[in-house]
């Protein structure tokens, strides 16, 4: 399988997700949908959000090297981690092994 986000909150400047995944699972490449915001803006043009954090919620003690990794660019967000034991479950789906938040402040410079 792979590791899987799935929404929770999608609005303009505020996304969040959660993430499963199996022990052998190791990178997660997804689409955020943060926009340019008008009038300065082009409202089709992808931009990165301000902020972007993963909150880890597989205990290290539990893993032999979780390992996690979370970068955003103007149109994805990437999550990595090792595939060691204890790093996430042992049934596609059912293991919520982190939350993924991102958030994108109205600029006054656009």
């Amino acid at each position: 399988m792979a590791i899987v986000a799935t929404p929770v909150v999608n609005k303009t400047d505020y996304k969040s997700w959660t993430i499963t995944a199996l022990d052998g699972d190791v990178s997660l490449v997804f689409p955020h949908g943060f926009k340019q915001t008008a009038p300065g803006g082009n409202p089709l043009t992808g931009v990165a959000p301000d902020f972007c954090m993963l909150q880890e919620l597989v205990s290290y003690a539990n893993a032999a090297d979780p390992n996690w990794g979370c970068t955003c660019d103007a149109t994805n967000i990437t999550l990595t981690k090792t595939g060691s034991a204890g790093s996430g479950g042992a049934v596609a789906g059912t293991t919520l092994i982190g939350k993924v938040f991102a958030w994108r402040p109205h600029s006054i410079g656009e």
